[in-house]
This record gives C-alpha cells, structure tokens and sequence, in this order.
C-alpha cells in the first residue's frame, strides 16, 4: 500500500523577506532587467507584455515592433491587428494586443503621449491571471512601490509629503471584479467605488505640489 499526502510550506516572515532583499541591494547596486527598451514608453509596454511570459520571448517579439512603433501614436496606428501580428509568438497575445493600444490611447488623451514621471500617481491595472501581489511586486521592480506597502514600498517613499509617505495600508483598491458564476455559468461583473481615504489621498496628492 502506498500513502498520498499533501505538505505544506512554511509561510515566509516579514522579518525574513526584508533581510532576502536587503541582502540583494547589499550585492546588486543597478539592477536592470533583462527587458531591452530604449524610453519609458517601451519598457512600460514590454511589461505589459512580460505577464506569463519569459523576457526572452518578449524581447525577440519586441525588437521588431519597436522599429516600426516607438510612440504612442505609431502604436496605435498599428492597431490591434497589427500589434498581434507582432506579438503572437506571446502567451495572451490577443489580450495583450487589446491592452497595449487601451494603454497607448490613455497615454495620448490623458497624458500627452508621455509616460508619466510623477513622484506619484494614480494608475489603473488588468489582471490577466494571479494575484494582487503580482501588481505590489511587479511595480516595486520598476521602482515604482504602492503608496502604502510596508513590504515592498519600503525605501520608495522619499519626496513624498508626509501624509502620502505614512498612508496607514497598502493604497490599492480592486475596482472591478469580473467571474463566471459557478452555478448559473453567467459572467457577472462588480464595481466598486474607490473608498474614501484613497479619494482623499488622490485629492490631497493633487493639490500639493511634489
């Protein structure tokens, strides 16, 4: 006979996770990722790009399309269609192509076709699998942390006044949430409106000059 049985890990303290990365500062002074990107704008879109997907393969599918669109607005004039067929050798490529011109139109109506270099900023983020944590984690890599995380905003919070610099959580907030529902196997959708101390923050962000 033969026993089956299921381990489980040991949850990682804090204590324990801060001295991991403290110790990888100590030894990696610059650290860069393995993206290749020329501007903001192309890192901003290799990342998108980069979800359940090696940065290998995304650098194989985005030196060619860099050549023919570096800017928002050379983007977007490929099109959905045309960015696909430059990114169909990525995992979610549909997706992705659908969320790269979302973000270049967003660029160019809100932002004057210029990646944001605020010492903050109010962004909007798309799950396309995983977790919160994925989102805290893959924007402390950029050197961007979430206002508010303890974790893996510590140390980003320099030049910030100090009401931003001490928010008592994490400033994140899930403003929709989309499933099928199990039994009636109907997609359901829930929105919610950002709650009252993070409207707060963005207001006071706003008015104070950084």
């Amino acid at each position: 006979a033969r026993a089956v049985g299921i381990a489980t890990r040991k949850r990682m303290n804090p204590q324990k996770r801060r001295e991991i990365f403290e110790r990888l500062r100590a030894h990696i002074e610059a650290p860069r990722s393995e993206l290749e990107y020329n501007s903001a704008f192309e890192l901003l879109i290799s990342v998108l790009l980069s979800a359940q997907a090696t940065d290998v393969s995304v650098n194989k599918a985005t030196r060619p399309l860099y050549k023919v669109a570096n800017t928002p607005e050379k983007m977007l004039a490929l099109g959905e269609a045309g960015v696909r067929d430059y990114i169909k050798t990525i995992g979610l490529f549909n997706t992705k192509a659908k969320n790269v011109i979302a973000t270049c139109r967003i660029l160019i109506d809100e932002h004057g076709s210029v990646v944001p270099e605020d010492r903050a900023a109010l962004i909007r983020c798309r799950l396309e699998t995983g977790r919160t944590h994925q989102i805290r984690v893959h924007l402390a890599h950029l050197g961007h942390g979430l206002v508010g995380d303890q974790v893996y905003g510590r140390g980003k919070t320099h030049g910030l006044p100090d009401f931003a610099a001490h928010f008592p959580r994490q400033a994140l907030h899930a403003a929709t949430l989309g499933f099928v529902h199990p039994i009636s196997r109907k997609y359901e959708e829930y929105v919610s409106d950002l709650p009252t101390d993070m409207r707060d923050l963005v207001v006071s962000l706003t008015n104070h000059s950084i």
